[in-house]
């Protein structure tokens, strides 16, 4: 399982927002150092960062999972005009889908269901960036 599957699977399960799966969005798509890590604990509890020789730097993560803005964002970045032919996201039933429609994807619309916009977008962005990287053959 790719990085962007295991992070798929987990988007599937999110009930609500999560720093830790924006944390894990971050990594993925190679925008935020390997080594970050949330703090979990003392007087820095949630902080966002990574020691590198003993200096502690903070990191500006945005959120995703919470925010549809954020989620807006990741998906242009994701997925620029040039990969992108149109998107929308609206209430379905008793959750949000988000639909993606690729360039790459041969006319298929990728889908995404979750309980916010910004979750049913942001799981619509990574299903659609997999299945524009399967159609390119590349793997990950």
């Amino acid at each position: 399982m790719t990085p962007i599957e295991a992070l798929i699977e987990r988007l599937e399960k999110a009930t609500g927002p999560s720093r830790e799966i924006d944390l894990e969005i971050g990594k993925a798509l190679d925008h935020i150092d390997a080594r970050t890590v949330i703090i979990g604990a003392g007087d820095h509890a949630g902080t966002i960062g990574y020691s590198d020789r003993n200096q502690w730097a903070s990191v500006s993560l945005p959120l995703y999972t919470a925010s549809i803005d954020a989620a807006v964002s990741l998906c242009e970045r994701v997925l620029p005009n040039d990969h992108r032919q149109h998107w929308t996201v609206g209430k379905w039933a008793s959750c949000y889908r988000a639909n993606i429609k690729p360039q790459q994807s041969g006319g298929e619309m990728i889908c995404g269901d979750a309980p916010t916009a910004a979750l049913a977008l942001c799981l619509a962005t990574l299903r659609a960036r997999a299945a524009v990287a399967i159609r390119e053959g590349v793997r990950g």
